[in-house]
């Protein structure tokens, strides 16, 4: 039997690397933050375009060409310092997707079945300004991050904490996701599941079949 072809190797940025979207080539910026390959074809990225960073996969990314270096305009925009607390809310902003059983999602910012806005995660600053935490709105957790992430302030591990709390990850079934996930579904009126958006609305579990979850770890 002829062997399968060898997969190639996740595309890995170094920090400071120019680069902008594969969908959007006018969204431009630089690597700030990487973690290792999660899987043979990407890894996830920190990028900052503009005044904000937001957590994309490598496949996503290009990097820029000579002729496409960035320009001044762009490097003072990146140069300009970032308030925490705004650009994290932005990043959640940009990431929270609560998946719908038949398909499609509920936004961090989003209508209830009586047309009212909701907010599902609030980052908020702490002593001196500094980024303090994310409360959730929904299920009423005033601190849905570990003291340690807080400290570490790594984007890409507060965006991961985020999207365990809203239930983003199948095998996190931990009580304050289902919490999260009971509380979202009495103000939506589609039934709402665990897992990714993109997973399609087959092949997950629906909110009413979730097993009793195991006390947090």
């Amino acid at each position: 039997a002829t062997a399968p072809a060898p997969q190639p190797p996740a595309l890995v940025f170094a920090i400071g690397t120019p680069v902008c979207l594969c969908d959007d080539e006018d969204r431009r910026g630089v690597v700030v933050e990487t973690t290792a390959p999660r899987c043979p074809r990407w890894c996830w990225v920190l990028v900052r375009i503009g005044h904000d960073e937001s957590k994309v996969r490598s496949s996503q990314l290009r990097p820029l060409r000579a002729d496409e270096a960035l320009t001044d305009a762009e490097k003072a925009v990146l140069a300009a310092p970032i308030d925490p607390v705004r650009g994290i809310q932005t990043a959640i902003d940009a990431t929270v997707r609560v998946a719908k059983l038949q398909g499609g999602s509920v936004a961090n910012v989003f209508r209830d079945h009586a047309g009212a806005e909701h907010q599902q995660l609030v980052a908020y600053a702490g002593t001196g300004g500094a980024f303090g935490g994310v409360r959730c709105k929904v299920c009423g957790s005033p601190q849905i991050l570990s003291q340690a992430v807080v400290r570490d302030g790594s984007r890409i591990k507060i965006l991961n904490a985020v999207n365990a709390h809203c239930a983003r990850y199948p095998g996190k079934t931990k009580l304050e996701s289902n919490a999260h996930l009971e509380a979202l579904q009495a103000l939506v009126k589609e039934p709402l599941r665990r897992g990714e958006p993109s997973d399609g609305p087959l092949g997950d579990v629906p909110l009413g079949d979730v097993p009793p979850a195991a006390a947090p770890e």
